[in-house]
Formats: C-alpha cells, sequence, structure tokens
C-alpha cells in the first residue's frame, strides 16, 4: 500500500501516511422500515453510504497535533486512498470523521490507531 491522505475540507488540518495501513470499507444501509397500523411493513429506501475504518501506524506528534484536533474540528475530511472506494469508482471523497481510537502504544514513539469514517452522501 502506499499513501493515505486525510485533510479538513478546509485544509487546516492534514495528515499523509506512506507507511502501509490496513483498511476495511463496509457499506451501510440508508433504508428506514416501519411498521403501519400493526400488520402492514414499509420500507423507505436511502442512498447507501460506505463506512472506512482504518488502521495506522503514525508518530506521538502526528497524533497528539493533527489527528486529535482534527477529530473535534468543525468540518468533514477528504480522504485520498490508494485503491479505489467500493461502488463509487473513485479514491478521495469526502467523509466524516467518526472516532479515533489508540490502539498500542510501541516504545520508539508510535501509535498503532484506528479511524473510523462515514461517507458524506452527494
Amino acid at each position: 500500500m502506499a499513501n493515505f491522505i486525510i485533510a479538513s475540507t478546509d485544509s487546516t488540518y492534514s495528515y499523509t501516511s506512506t507507511i502501509p495501513v490496513g483498511y476495511v470499507f463496509t457499506p451501510q444501509s440508508n433504508n428506514s422500515f416501519g411498521n403501519t397500523q400493526g400488520f402492514l411493513r414499509k420500507k423507505q429506501i436511502g442512498k447507501s453510504r460506505v463506512k472506512a475504518t482504518v488502521v495506522l501506524m503514525v508518530s506521538v506528534s502526528d497524533y497528539e497535533q493533527t489527528l486529535i484536533p482534527m477529530l473535534s474540528y468543525a468540518t468533514n475530511v477528504n480522504v485520498t486512498f490508494d485503491r479505489v472506494i467500493p461502488a463509487s469508482g473513485v479514491t478521495t471523497k469526502e467523509f466524516t470523521f467518526e472516532t479515533l481510537a489508540l490502539k498500542q502504544i510501541f516504545p520508539d514513539d508510535t501509535y498503532e490507531i484506528q479511524i473510523e469514517l462515514i461517507e458524506v452522501l452527494d
């Protein structure tokens, strides 16, 4: 794997990883279901979106000075993957930065982290 780039939409915060990372793309249904009068089942179909789970190896300074502020920053993020995002045909899309989890701390001031991103629908 080559590059993973995440940047706030106004470019205030930006992070590029050249260290190999792991991705998991999961389709998220945007459908809603309901019962009417207790017997009729109703389905409202919405556009599906993609949830991306990314595992990164980052330095302590990148984690504390870039990624943590980006999590609470007021804008969405533009994310560029080194592969095509499923069902979209592109490698760059706008996402909402949902969660940031510290998975493991290594002795050489390196962290293994997990980021969860949800696609912003057009």
